[in-house]
């Protein structure tokens, strides 16, 4: 069985029981490069049964890599592409389906139909737009700050909530929306 790099978009073989080709594996802090080994268990890349202490430090080193080349699309031929890439993905599907979770225990049942979404879109769009209108000067900085970060948080855990309603596979709209901004951003035109 071939094992790759963990670093996202790097395909780069390495041994079962490594986590990061050495180009990342470089990338990553000290003391963070001793947890991972201090929370590896030989043997479980056979038994595929790592413990959750590892899994959290596996993340934290993926992190860490990520903010190192965070910004970039390339990095020395590494490109990050969630439709390519089998753990990212799984990572991600994993990631959606946690919030979807947490929507449902936050609202309930109730599922809304496209235009009840539309309705509720353009609220937050308000929202949005009220803070761009006023700016940091109407708001502390950090009253604005937490405003954004209130208002783009509601967009996503919204969306994927949205998604459930409608019955669609959020994967594929993710799949769907890449495509398009890479179509769009091809094209040229004027944004």
């Amino acid at each position: 069985m071939i094992h790759v790099c963990h670093a996202i978009g790097c395909n780069v073989q390495v041994r079962p029981q490594l986590l990061m080709c050495l180009k990342h594996w470089r990338l990553i802090p000290r003391d963070l490069q001793r947890a991972v080994w201090a929370a590896y268990v030989p043997g479980q890349e056979i038994r595929k049964d790592p413990t959750d202490e590892y899994l959290d430090v596996q993340r934290a080193a993926v992190e860490a890599v990520a903010r190192k080349v965070d910004g970039m699309t390339q990095h020395e031929g590494m490109e990050i592409d969630i439709r390519k890439h089998k753990h990212v993905r799984a990572d991600v599907a994993a990631g959606i389906a946690a919030l979807r979770v947490q929507g449902r225990q936050i609202w309930g049942s109730t599922r809304h139909t496209l235009p009840e979404i539309v309705l509720r879109l353009t609220i937050v769009a308000g929202d949005l737009a009220r803070l761009a209108r006023d700016g940091e000067a109407a708001l502390d900085v950090g009253e604005y700050t937490r405003s954004l970060k209130k208002e783009l948080g509601n967009i996503l855990l919204s969306t994927i909530r949205w998604i459930d309603d409608l019955g669609l596979d959020p994967l594929e709209c993710l799949d769907r929306a890449i495509e398009a901004q890479e179509r769009f951003t091809k094209s040229r035109r004027p944004r």
